[in-house]
């Protein structure tokens, strides 16, 4: 044993602080997992700030602090609570040794390799005036080499107001399935090249289920992506093993 209070972490979130109602399956919520992670909360950064890119990489200090808190508590994969610190995927790299995914824009390449030819990958953001190649080339690739279609959440008014309430009802949660499910059909349907979707934000996966239902289309995010990396990195043996 190495002296740490506590064990068991093979994943940890760094956070950024906000208000955002963080239902089950966003990446807030520690109940999404069907394992234990830990997270670490960077609250002196705005994060509108994020969408900014000189604003952002002037955050990379505090950001690269909490990866490393999270890795001398003993995780080995680390992610973070918002897409768009894929702008700062290779300062969080520098600053640890553990595995950095710090976005579900790293899935983007895996999933266009996979698609059927002409069809291309439709991302779901936040804010779609605010993603572009600044997010993307620090992940590995750039509009020049994988084509994709965006989509944005901004006008979705109802939607923002209701995640950024204090409390919700059961039946506004109903309502903002349906009104997640409506965008992801416009999208298919302006875009019908389109053969997966990859979400950016992180709040949008407690609703990836009814955009798949909705459009039809296997859908990625943050989630299936620390899924993916926790697979890898906590080994379960098979039958036979001695």
């Amino acid at each position: 044993m190495d002296g740490r209070a506590t064990y068991g972490y093979a994943v940890g979130i760094v956070m950024q602080a906000d208000r955002i109602l963080r239902l089950p399956g966003d990446v807030g919520n520690a109940t999404t997992f069907p394992f234990p992670v830990r997270y670490e909360v960077v609250d002196d950064v705005d994060p509108a700030d994020l969408k900014c890119p000189e604003r952002a990489r002037a955050a990379a200090r505090r950001f690269a602090q909490a990866a490393r808190a999270l890795e001398r508590a003993g995780v080995r994969i680390i992610g973070t609570g918002c897409g768009y610190l894929s702008i700062l995927q290779r300062e969080l790299q520098a600053a640890v040794g553990a595995l950095v995914l710090s976005s579900s824009l790293i899935q983007v390449p895996w999933v266009a390799a996979a698609l059927p030819p002409g069809k291309r990958v439709g991302i779901i953001t936040a804010d779609s005036r605010a993603l572009g190649d600044a997010y993307f080339e620090p992940v590995g690739w750039t509009t020049r080499t994988v084509p994709v279609a965006v989509a944005g959440i901004e006008r979705e008014e109802r939607f923002l107001a209701l995640l950024r309430g204090e409390r919700i009802t059961d039946a506004q949660v109903e309502e903002m399935h349906r009104a997640m499910g409506r965008l992801a059909t416009t999208f298919a349907r302006a875009h019908p090249d389109i053969g997966a979707l990859v979400l950016e934000c992180t709040n949008l996966p407690p609703f990836a289920a009814a955009m798949q239902r909705a459009c039809g289309l296997p859908v990625f995010d943050v989630v299936t992506l620390l899924t993916w990396a926790h697979a890898a990195a906590v080994r379960q043996p098979f039958a036979g093993y001695l």
